[in-house]
């Protein structure tokens, strides 16, 4: 009896054996069929992101014009940033009193609106916020920011007849923070910039620090020297 119990459990265990070989099989020849058309979706999709990269590396030697309508909505979300990171620059206002203020000035560019009709990007985007941090310097161990936000206006500078060399002004108010001795000499880089709208179908653009540092090469930042 123990010998035909024995040969039994052989048997069985033989049986089982050859059943995990037959699926190990039919699962090798799975993964080998379908391994080439994974690589190729793979292989595919790197190849249109380096495309797309490239695309945009050869935008960045580009000096983007006032004109940047009749483009699609991803080419145009590109080109905006790129003309914004571009031309972006700091300045200092001075009142008849002699108090200095520093503004931050982005270029004015010119989009279509929603009837179609080109029109300048605050006619679309009428509100603007400028998210700035101070080097060194932090707050119960958060980084120590300054969020900014102001109607979008543009306008020409003081001799510059020129609308297409508009500029977007933003007070920054370094001058009149109430600790403005502790941050006195720190250096203030721009995190982030937008240009948005209110409303159900709210428009946006944004651009942040990753992409200036790209597009321009270094940083946008004002040393507070007031």
């Amino acid at each position: 009896m123990r010998i035909l119990k024995s040969s039994k459990k052989i048997k069985i265990w033989f049986f089982a054996v050859s059943i995990f070989f037959v699926c190990l099989g039919v699962f090798i020849s799975v993964v080998v069929v379908q391994s080439p058309k994974t690589y190729i979706q793979v292989k595919e999709k790197f190849v249109h992101r380096k495309i797309a990269s490239a695309t945009v590396e050869s935008l960045l030697d580009e000096n983007m014009p006032y004109d940047l309508t009749g483009f699609s909505d991803s080419e145009l979300a590109v080109r905006t940033k790129i003309r914004i990171a571009q031309r972006a620059e700091f300045s200092v206002a001075e009142s008849e009193d002699g108090a200095r203020e520093t503004l931050l000035l982005l270029p004015d560019f010119q989009i279509q609106n929603r009837d179609g009709k080109n029109v300048s990007v605050c006619e679309v985007l009428p509100f603007v916020q400028v998210v700035l941090e101070a080097d060194g310097a932090s707050w119960n161990g958060d980084p120590v920011r300054l969020v900014v936000a102001s109607h979008c206006r543009a306008e020409n500078m003081e001799g510059v007849k020129d609308v297409q060399q508009g500029k977007i002004k933003i007070f920054l108010g370094l001058e009149k923070l109430k600790n403005k001795s502790e941050v006195k000499g720190l250096t203030w880089f721009v995190r982030e910039i937008q240009l948005y709208s209110h409303g159900n179908n709210a428009d946006r653009l944004k651009i942040n620090s990753y992409e200036i540092l790209k597009i321009r090469g270094q940083d946008l930042s004002v040393k507070a020297d007031f």
